[in-house]
């Protein structure tokens, strides 16, 4: 129940997030994915670091324990580690204009105007602001394209048969690994308040080239089968 508690504040301060954008000078920030996190028992990290022209570099890494018994979807029986490292392009800068701004936006920029709507020229001029902090590799909202390698290395533990000595059954715990190799291809929007809260939303193909050992690992905290999204909160700096 508290973990459900959890989720729904998370998503509380998303939405907060989403209604705002920032023009600070934010090049790095740390994010986790909500999902994950809250329902599989799974720790999933994120670092972003940006470059000039709207690029950027983000690594994630992640921990599942399959022993972990408060797990909402214990679906996977292989304890995993799991990393990605992603090359990302912010597409297009999120713009202000009169249709989408969103009303909180709006109220704010006529309080910031002493109680007048903001002028479209107003709106040109931020709008000119956002496009040269991409330029000069600052976190601004927008869409984005993403694409990385992934690497997971997984292993189980089984009480294996060794023998019997009469009606007695010998066993031992022997644990055996594997590992896996992918690549990913993302589409994702965020949103960077002035604060340096970032709500994160995304969604892709994961495409498999590799797997060896145990299992198949068409399953974890970063993608289901050929599937990768997610949303994720975070804070810039």
């Amino acid at each position: 129940m508290k973990n459900r508690y959890l989720i729904i504040m998370m998503l509380l301060a998303c939405m907060g997030a989403k209604a705002q954008d920032t023009l600070k000078g934010y090049r790095n920030d740390f994010k986790l994915s909500l999902f994950p996190t809250a329902l599989t028992a799974t720790p999933y990290i994120s670092y972003e670091h940006t470059f000039a022209k709207g690029f950027a570099l983000e690594v994630d890494a992640y921990y599942r324990n399959a022993d972990a018994k408060w797990s909402y979807l214990p679906w996977v029986d292989e304890s995993m580690f799991g990393t990605q490292v992603s090359a990302k392009y912010l597409l297009a800068v999120r713009l202000d204009e009169w249709w989408t701004m969103g009303l909180i936006p709006w109220i704010r920029a006529i309080y910031e105007h002493g109680g007048i709507a903001p002028t479209i020229r107003d709106m040109n001029e931020k709008n000119y602001v956002r496009r040269q902090k991409k330029r000069e590799g600052l976190l601004v909202s927008g869409t984005y394209l993403k694409a990385g390698l992934t690497y997971v290395h997984k292993w189980r533990t089984f009480d294996c048969f060794t023998g019997n000595q009469g009606g007695t059954i010998l066993t031992e715990n022997r644990t055996y690994t594997g590992e896996q190799i992918g690549m990913n291809i993302i589409i994702g929007s965020q949103s960077v308040a002035n604060c340096g809260l970032i709500f994160d939303i995304y969604g892709g193909l994961h495409i498999p080239m590799t797997e060896t050992g145990i299992g198949q690992a068409t399953v974890t905290p970063a993608y289901f089968i050929l599937y990768t999204g997610g949303i994720k909160l975070g804070w810039a700096f």
